[in-house]
């Protein structure tokens, strides 16, 4: 049997800034080699390559859950993006006034929230960032009919679409709110005669 076609073993890879992935080689050197990549290190930048007898079981998923991480001794960032280190258990921190805030994990899929209030935050967010981006579509497909949206700004000021138009060879680029819209020049006669035609539907 050769190497390729044996299971890939975990291997826990850290830097000296001690940041850890988790990488699937067949050997240490591979490992290391993989894992620096990851890390955006040099081979001499890897603090320690070890194996991680714990982690094999995700080899065919491709990615270990927070949960595995923090069971076996390590911390993970909050995927509430509140830059919180969350190791497991019960944990205090403080609010912006300073009072003294119990915090309990909240696994969700592969992630770890710090908090059910951060875990509610960022779902929050990302609800209102959908929203904002649904309202942009429906602004262009009213404004400008017939035209296939490329991308959506869910940005809460910055409101631009991309999309092309029947007759078009590139995108235009729309900020919400504006008459006027981005055009590359060898289209603008196209883009005319567009908007003539989807004036008189």
């Amino acid at each position: 049997m050769d190497n390729k076609s044996k299971p890939l073993k975990a291997y826990c890879v850290q830097d000296d800034e001690q940041c850890a992935v988790i990488v699937f080689a067949n050997s240490g050197a591979a490992a290391r080699r993989d894992g620096g990549n990851e890390l955006g290190c040099e081979w001499e930048g890897v603090e320690s390559c070890r194996r991680a007898p714990w982690a094999d079981q995700y080899g065919s998923r491709g990615g270990v859950p927070a949960k595995a991480w923090i069971d076996n001794g390590y911390w993970c960032s909050c995927a509430g993006g509140c830059d919180r280190q969350v190791s497991g258990g019960t944990e205090e921190t403080e609010d912006d006034d300073g009072n003294t805030v119990e915090l309990e994990p909240v696994f969700v899929g592969d992630s770890v929230y710090c908090s059910q209030a951060c875990k509610d935050a960022d779902e929050a967010d990302a609800a209102a960032r959908a929203s904002r981006k649904q309202e942009l579509i429906d602004e262009v497909d009213k404004k400008f009919p017939g035209v296939t949206i490329t991308w959506a700004s869910d940005h809460e000021t910055d409101r631009i679409a991309s999309f092309t138009f029947p007759g078009g060879s590139r995108y235009v680029d729309w900020r919400m709110g504006e008459e006027t819209v981005r055009v590359i020049q060898p289209d603008i006669e196209a883009w005319n005669t567009y908007r003539a035609q989807s004036r008189e539907v």
